[in-house]
């Protein structure tokens, strides 16, 4: 048995904040999946908590958690938008650019939207 590295150590922490962090937006019960004393699940619960108050930022302004993305496939260029991790819209365009607008402009309008 052998020590964790640094690098490990702090790959693991981001690992257990990201997973309560998106609970927590996602407003998921905080119920950690790591042992109550180790280093994950202290970040985990920080992460939560950082989720819950992206939450109640968004929530207090009538928006909607969006994310976009941009990718190359075969000859084109893909974009999708998801809403609360659903995906919402999606298309292709011929530039980089074109997608990269696309996509920005439609999660724009859908993060303010009542429906997709």
């Amino acid at each position: 048995m052998r020590a964790a590295t640094k690098s490990e150590v702090v790959e693991l922490e981001r690992q257990a904040f990201a997973a309560g962090w998106q609970d927590g937006l996602m407003q998921r019960a905080c119920a950690s999946q790591f042992p109550a004393r180790s280093l994950q699940a202290r970040k985990y619960l920080e992460g939560h908590s950082a989720g819950a108050k992206h939450r109640a930022f968004l929530t207090d302004r009538g928006m909607r958690y969006v994310t976009h993305g941009v990718e190359k496939t075969g000859g084109a260029w893909r974009w999708w938008v998801q809403v609360e991790g659903e995906t919402m819209a999606q298309d292709r365009a011929r530039t980089r650019a074109e997608a990269q607008g696309a996509a920005e402009a439609m999660a724009i309008g859908l993060a303010f939207s009542k429906q997709g």
